[in-house]
């Protein structure tokens, strides 16, 4: 047995899964933090928000600064300093806890010219890269409106959860349509609304109709709908912002007798429908909801599935598939309480494979966290999107991504829907196949 055999084994198994802000602190902690940046497939920071206004031939000041998230695991003090670019950096240091933390990261220098300058920012052993615009010399505040009718934010898309007692991450933001008669710089701040202000700045680089971005701070105090108002010159207009009680929300529902139909690649005359049946099954003191599905013409068991709290389960016998024994894991596939760019492993099951030992996992990171998703034709709010890779440990020197041998999946969860959209990648990061929501009912 080697590793090629195993990584084969592998593949198969990814077929089965559709498949706060830390305050600046000059009293550093003695013990270095320890984590991780996360990032798009380009390597670009996720999530990342740039404030501020940079001009050429312009000393940057406290309000040229960039918020991003560390994913921590062991808490203490950090201390980033980015590469200096076209006369300016970006530095920041503190003290942070474990779990998600936003941390700021100030400018200093002098912007030497106009144009793009791409950041390197490390933490940890882990790397990503943020791109700031620099303006020519002598360019001052743009002019422009806000886009509305009747008062309201034309086409404002509000993305991100909002809970009464839940702060706000780079998750929770809108973004808005304004019309640019001069380019420069803005900054827009709302008021405090319900807890909650949202706040903006940065260049426009091209007159016409473009959309800004507003990102949220602070914790929604009360379940209701708040309506924020936003001005600019001398133009204002506003937006809702739902704000929801968690018990209500539900990525994956379980409920008896619903029922979602995917078209395989796009062809709506090759689907295959996802149904709940009644009963349940128990196992390790959980009780699992009953899946089946169709094609049609055959009928067969398609999983069994549990919600916890902010946790969707998913029990599954890797062990009767690739390993010399059973082997039954119950994988955490989907968290919705957590931001874009967080990443969490599944219990780990262990067996032999041709006699060898071997220990398997899934790791699951938040690529999209409650943005809109168009599937087959029709858009999907509050979607969460999910990367799950599988990791081997064969006792050879710690855990081992496998993705590069065995692909990968991609899974889109609308809230109160289910599962909408799951892509199949290979190894080479291409997409293979898809299957696309066209019709559910969720009871």
């Amino acid at each position: 047995m080697n590793f090629s055999k195993i990584c084969i084994l592998l593949s198969s198994v990814l077929m089965l899964f559709f498949s706060c802000t830390k305050e600046f602190s000059y009293e550093l902690d003695k013990t270095v933090a320890h984590g991780s940046l996360q990032s798009d497939v380009d390597g670009n920071c996720l999530p990342k928000n740039v404030y501020g206004g940079f001009i050429a031939a312009q000393a940057v000041n406290s309000t040229n600064y960039i918020e991003l998230q560390l994913n921590v695991t062991t808490g203490g003090s950090y201390s980033i300093f980015t590469d200096t670019l076209n006369g300016f950096y970006f530095r920041g240091i503190g003290n942070l806890s474990p779990g998600i933390n936003t941390i700021k990261l100030t400018a200093t220098g002098t912007p030497r010219s106009a144009g793009t300058n791409v950041f390197l920012i490390s933490f940890d052993s882990s790397f990503c890269y943020v791109p700031v615009t620099v303006l020519p010399a002598g360019t001052g505040a743009a002019v422009f409106s806000l886009h509305s009718l009747s008062g309201v934010c034309m086409d404002a898309v509000v993305n991100g959860t909002y809970s009464p007692g839940l702060t706000l991450t780079a998750d929770n933001k809108v973004n808005i349509n304004v019309i640019v008669s001069a380019i420069g710089t803005y900054s827009i701040t709302t008021a405090t609304i319900n807890g909650m202000t949202f706040k903006g700045s940065g260049v426009l680089t091209t007159t016409g109709l473009q959309v800004i971005t507003l990102t949220g701070n602070g914790t929604p105090v009360n379940a209701e709908t708040s309506v924020i108002t936003v001005s600019a010159g001398s133009s204002t207009c506003t937006f809702e912002v739902k704000v929801e009680d968690p018990s209500a929300f539900d990525y994956f529902p379980t409920t008896v007798n619903s029922n979602w139909t995917y078209a395989i690649d796009g062809n709506t005359n090759d689907t295959i429908r996802k149904y709940v049946i009644p009963g349940t099954i128990n196992s390790g003191g959980n009780a699992y909801n009953i899946f089946f599905e169709t094609d049609g013409s055959t009928t067969d068991t398609s999983g069994l599935y549990r919600k916890s709290g902010n946790e969707y389960h998913s029990l599954v016998d890797i062990g009767s598939l690739i390993m010399d024994n059973p082997a039954i894991g119950d994988f955490i596939f989907l968290k919705d309480n957590i931001a874009s760019g967080t990443s969490w492993t599944s219990d780990a099951v262990s067996g032999t494979v041709g006699g060898l030992p071997v220990s398997l996992r899934g790791k699951f990171l938040i690529v999209k966290k409650d943005e809109i998703v168009t599937v087959n034709g029709t858009a999907y709010p509050n979607t969460i999107a999910v990367k799950n890779t599988y990791e081997a440990n064969l006792g050879t020197g710690g855990w081992v991504d496998y993705s590069p041998f065995t692909g990968y999946t991609i899974t889109y969860f609308s809230r109160n829907i289910g599962l909408i959209r799951t892509e199949y990648y290979n190894a080479t990061g291409t997409l293979q196949h898809t299957d696309d929501l066209i019709k559910y009912q969720v009871f």
